[in-house]
C-alpha cells in the first residue's frame, strides 16, 4: 500500500513533470525543423546566386574542356559555402568532389534534403550542364548545433523554473497534508490522541485535525449516553410511583403540594431527556416562558433540596420592570440552568454563604443573574470554564456549564461569569410579548364586589391588604361548594380571583369560572402556572391567567385610564407603533390587529365592553364600518372607526358608535 508522501511524489509530481518534459521537447524538435528548413532555402539561394555569377566562366571552361579550370571553379564554390559535394556534368565532361559520407547519428539529416541541383543552358542552348551540391555539414553545424544547444540551456534554465515551483508547491503540501497526516498516523499508532492539535490552512484537514482531537470526548459521550439511557430506564418506575401518589397529597398545605408537584414533574422531564438523549433544536417545543415565576418556583426547589445547610442562605431579587418578563424558550431548559448554576454556587461555597438570584429588564433582554459568596474563580479556570469536558470536580464530567452555554446561546442569549468580591453568572435571554391572557395588572375600576376563591389562608390576608385600601367590599370563600352555593352567575360588575387546585376537593377553579360563566371577570391565580394543560386551558377560554407568587407584587389599578385595555384594527404598522407608545405614556393597554379576522380569532379573550377602534380603510377594497358587523355579532357594544377621511364622508351602520380622527388622541383622551 502506498504512502501518500510517495503517492504525490511518484505518482502526481513526477508524472506532471515527465509530461511537461515530453511536451516540451516535441515543442523544440517542430521549432528545430522548421528552423532547419529555413537554412536549407536559404542556403540554396546563396548558392544559386553565386552559380548565376560564375555560369559564363563555366560555360566557357565547358566549351574549351578546360578541367582544371572547372576544378577550380568547384573547388572556389566549395570553399565559399562549405559545401561537402560538388559536381557539374555536361555531354562531355563530368567533374565532381569527393562522395561525403554523413555520420551515422545524423542520418536524419537526409529527411530534409541538404541539396542542391540545377540545370543551366545557354541563351543559345548550345551548351549546358547539371549542377549538384549537397551541404549537410553545413546544416549541422550553422544551423543544428546551435540551435541544439541553444535549446538544451532553455530547457535547463525551464526545468530550473519549474523545479523551484514545484519545491515550493510540495513544502506548502508537506505543510498542509503530509506533516499532518503523518503525525495523525503516528498519534493513532500510538494511542495517543488527546493532545493532537495541528494546524492547517485546508478546510478537510482541519475538519480531520478538529474531529480526531475530539475523538476522546466522544467516547466519553458515548459512555454517559449508555449510563443516562440505563439511569432513565431505572428511574422510571419510582416515578410512575410518585405519579400515582400525587392524588394522596391534597391533605398536605399548599406549599408542600406545588413543591413536589414540581419536583415530579422536573424528575419526568429530565428522565424522558436521558431516555431519547435529545438536542434541544426543535423550535416547535419552544413556548412562552413566564421567567419570574418560574425563577420563583427554581428558588424555592432549591431551598427545599438544601433545607438542612443552616448556613447557606438562597435570595432572590426581582425587579418590578420584570413583572411582565417572558422569554421562547423550554422551561426545562432554563430551569436545569438555573439550578445547576445554584448547584454550582453552593457546592463551590461547601455550603456556607449566601447565594442570590437575580431578575431584571435591559432594553430587549431579560438579565438574570446567580451571585454567590464564594472563593471565587482563577483565570486560568475561567478561560476553560464553558468547555466541553472540563470541570473542578472530583466527579464532575464537564457537562453542565457547556450544556447551560450551549442552550442559552441556541435562543440567540448569552451567558457570561465575572470573578471578584463575588463571583456572578450573569444570562441573557431576548424578551417577547407577554401571553394576551396574562394580566400587566388587575383594573378594579367600576367594580362592585371582589370575590376570592383559595383554600390558602396567607393568600387571602395578601388579598385582603392589598384590596381593603380601595374601599371595594372583599367576599372570600375556602372551597368551590360555599362559592357555588353562593352564586349561580356572577355579573360583569364583579371580579373573581381564584386559585386552580383547591384542597380537598375534585372540582377545580377553573372549573367554577365555567360554572358561574365568569370568564371575562376572572383571574386564574394559581402556583401550577407553568403547566402547559392549564395555561392552556385558560387561554382557550380567554381567562386572564397569574401565578400565585406574583400576588404580592401585581399592580393593582383602579384609575379610569390606567390599566384600561383598547382594541385597534387598522393595516398599517405604524399606526400601531403611534397608538401603543401613546397608550403607554397614559397606562392604556393597547392590543393590535392588522385585520378583523385576526381579532375575531381572540375575540374571546376581551371584554364584551373593550373599546374597539377600526380603520374605515383596511386594504384590498375592505371597509371598516362593513366587516366590524362580525364584531357586533360577537357581542361588541363599543365600536368606533379611526379614520382620516371625513366624518361625513363615512357612511356609518347603526352599530357604529362615532367616526373619529387617526391618531390616538382624537380617539381617546
Amino acid at each position: 500500500m502506498k504512502n501518500i508522501k510517495n503517492y504525490i511524489y511518484k505518482e502526481f509530481f513526477l508524472k506532471q513533470i515527465l509530461w511537461m518534459l515530453c511536451a516540451l521537447l516535441l515543442l523544440f524538435a517542430v521549432i528545430n525543423a522548421i528552423h532547419l528548413s529555413q537554412g536549407i532555402k536559404a542556403t540554396n539561394g546563396k548558392i544559386d546566386t553565386l552559380l548565376n555569377l560564375n555560369q559564363m566562366e563555366i560555360f566557357s571552361s565547358l566549351v574549351l574542356k578546360d578541367s582544371e579550370a572547372l576544378d577550380e571553379h568547384l573547388d572556389l564554390l566549395k570553399k565559399q559555402y562549405m559545401l561537402d559535394y560538388v559536381s557539374i556534368k555536361s555531354r562531355d565532361i563530368t567533374i565532381e568532389t569527393a562522395k561525403y559520407e554523413l555520420p551515422f547519428f545524423y542520418f536524419w539529416i537526409d529527411a530534409f534534403k541538404p541539396r542542391f541541383q540545377k540545370v543551366i543552358q545557354n541563351e543559345f542552348k548550345t551548351v549546358g550542364f547539371e549542377f549538384t551540391a549537397s551541404y549537410p555539414s553545413l546544416i549541422i553545424n550553422d544551423y543544428f548545433l546551435p540551435f541544439l544547444w541553444m535549446s538544451f540551456f532553455s530547457l535547463l534554465a525551464l526545468i530550473g523554473v519549474i523545479y523551484l515551483f514545484f519545491k515550493k508547491q510540495i513544502k506548502t503540501i508537506q505543510d498542509d497534508i503530509i506533516h499532518p497526516l503523518a503525525e495523525l498516523v503516528t498519534k493513532i499508532q500510538n494511542d495517543d490522541l488527546e493532545d493532537y492539535a495541528h494546524s492547517s490552512s485546508l478546510f478537510e484537514i482541519s475538519i480531520l485535525s478538529k474531529t480526531i482531537k475530539e475523538y476522546p470526548s466522544l467516547k466519553k459521550d458515548r459512555v454517559i449516553a449508555q449510563i443516562s439511557s440505563q439511569v432513565a430506564h431505572d428511574i422510571r418506575s419510582p416515578l410512575e410511583a410518585l405519579k400515582a401518589s400525587k392524588k394522596e397529597l391534597s391533605a398536605l398545605p399548599e406549599e408542600d403540594r406545588y413543591s413536589i408537584n414540581g419536583a415530579i414533574n422536573r424528575i419526568e422531564e429530565i428522565a424522558y431527556n436521558l431516555l431519547k438523549m435529545r438536542k434541544p433544536t426543535a423550535k416547535e417545543h419552544f413556548m412562552s416562558v413566564h421567567t419570574y415565576s418560574l425563577l420563583d418556583q427554581i428558588i424555592l426547589e432549591k431551598k427545599m433540596q438544601y433545607r438542612q445547610e443552616l448556613s447557606l442562605n438562597i435570595t432572590s431579587h426581582f425587579s418590578e420592570k420584570a413583572f411582565a418578563c417572558f422569554v421562547e424558550m423550554r422551561p426545562e431548559t432554563l430551569k436545569r440552568v438555573i439550578s445547576n448554576l445554584i448547584s454550582n454556587s453552593a457546592e463551590a461555597m461547601s455550603y456556607v454563604g449566601d447565594i442570590e438570584i437575580s431578575l431584571d429588564v435591559e432594553g430587549s433582554k431579560s438579565i438574570i443573574k446567580v451571585q454567590d459568596t464564594g472563593p471565587g474563580i482563577s483565570s486560568e479556570v475561567e478561560g476553560n470554564l464553558f468547555q466541553k469536558g472540563f470541570t473542578t470536580k472530583l466527579n464532575g464530567n464537564g457537562l453542565g456549564l457547556f450544556h447551560a452555554k450551549t442552550e442559552v446561546e441556541a435562543i440567540n442569549g448569552s451567558i457570561d461569569v465575572a470573578s471578584g468580591d463575588r463571583t456572578t453568572v450573569s444570562i441573557q435571554i431576548p424578551l417577547v410579548p407577554a401571553p394576551l391572557n396574562f394580566p400587566k395588572c388587575i383594573q378594579i375600576f367600576g367594580k362592585s364586589k371582589i370575590i376570592v376563591l383559595d383554600d390558602d389562608q396567607s393568600i387571602h390576608h395578601i388579598w385582603n391588604k392589598r384590596l381593603s385600601l380601595f374601599n371595594i367590599p372583599i367576599e372570600h370563600y375556602y372551597s368551590a361548594e360555599a362559592l357555588l352555593s353562593s352564586y349561580d352567575a356572577i355579573s360583569e360588575d364583579c371580579l373573581l380571583l381564584s386559585d386552580y387546585e383547591l384542597l380537598g376537593e375534585k372540582i377545580t377553579g377553573l372549573d367554577c369560572i365555567k360554572k358561574l360563566g365568569a370568564y371575562k371577570n376572572s383571574i386564574l391565580v394559581t402556583a401550577r402556572f407553568e403547566e402547559v394543560s392549564i395555561s392552556r386551558a385558560a387561554q382557550e377560554r380567554g381567562i386572564l391567567f397569574l401565578p400565585k407568587s406574583m400576588a404580592l407584587t401585581v399592580p393593582i389599578t383602579f384609575n379610569q385610564c390606567e390599566g384600561k385595555q383598547v382594541v385597534l384594527i387598522d393595516d398599517d404598522d405604524l399606526i400601531h407603533m403611534n397608538w401603543r407608545r401613546e397608550g403607554k405614556k397614559l397606562g392604556v393597554d393597547v392590543k393590535t390587529f392588522f385585520s378583523v379576522e385576526d381579532f375575531i380569532r381572540v375575540a374571546s379573550q376581551f371584554s364584551l365592553k373593550t373599546p374597539i377602534y377600526i380603520d374605515s380603510y383596511l386594504g384590498d377594497g375592505f371597509k371598516g364600518e362593513v366587516l366590524s358587523e362580525e364584531i357586533y355579532k360577537k357581542g361588541f357594544q363599543e365600536l368606533f372607526i379611526s379614520t382620516g377621511y371625513r366624518a361625513q364622508d363615512i357612511s356609518c351602520p347603526y352599530w357604529i358608535k362615532k367616526v373619529n380622527g387617526k391618531s390616538f388622541s382624537d380617539n381617546i383622551g
